[in-house]
């Protein structure tokens, strides 16, 4: 986490704004008067374990007339529980945020993690149909035979995104777009 805070605040021009949130301090119940007291500092960016946000906590809240507001998420590191990556994901979809939310999953090619990815895309594939929530994209990819998150993961390990970032970023959408459904 010490080197990705060093690459965000040297290549998004960021320097002392990024601030990582550790699995061990604060304890569970002050991560949230922590998170208010770092976006007072003006920090713009927070590194965290999904598991240290999964519940209990805004990324966007009003202080002192203040809306202070974490509206992207990107995971660079994920567990295999769907309900943790869920739970963590919604943080920054509350009812007085105004700005779009978006969530990335990153990995590099051909390690763990993007097999990591694949599984969990495979949940969520398996829990929308258990639950009858299928959108337009996902039923029409299951006519195919392949869900775009599935797609999207084959993708990464294969190295066959390169047709272009227009069609991994799509496949990202989709999954974003199931996500918000729920």
């Amino acid at each position: 986490t010490k080197r990705l805070k060093e690459v965000i605040e040297k290549h998004c021009r960021l320097d002392g704004k990024v601030a990582i949130l550790e699995s061990s301090k604060p304890k569970a119940s002050e991560r949230e008067k922590w998170i208010h007291k770092k976006a007072k500092e003006g920090y713009k960016v927070i590194i965290c374990n999904p598991r240290c946000v999964e519940t209990g906590l805004d990324f966007v809240f009003e202080e002192d007339g203040v809306t202070y507001n974490y509206p992207t998420i990107f995971f660079y590191q994920l567990g295999y529980n769907l309900f943790t990556l869920w739970q963590a994901s919604r943080r920054a979809y509350r009812l007085i945020q105004t700005e779009e939310c978006r969530v990335y999953y990153m990995a590099y090619a051909g390690t763990i993690q993007t097999e990591v990815i694949r599984l969990m895309a495979e949940k969520q594939v398996a829990t929308a149909a258990i639950q009858g929530k299928f959108s337009s994209e996902g039923l029409a990819a299951m006519s195919n035979g392949v869900d775009p998150r599935v797609r999207l993961v084959q993708a990464m390990i294969a190295d066959t995104a390169g047709s272009g970032e227009e069609e991994l970023q799509g496949m990202f959408d989709t999954i974003n777009s199931v996500s918000v459904e729920r």
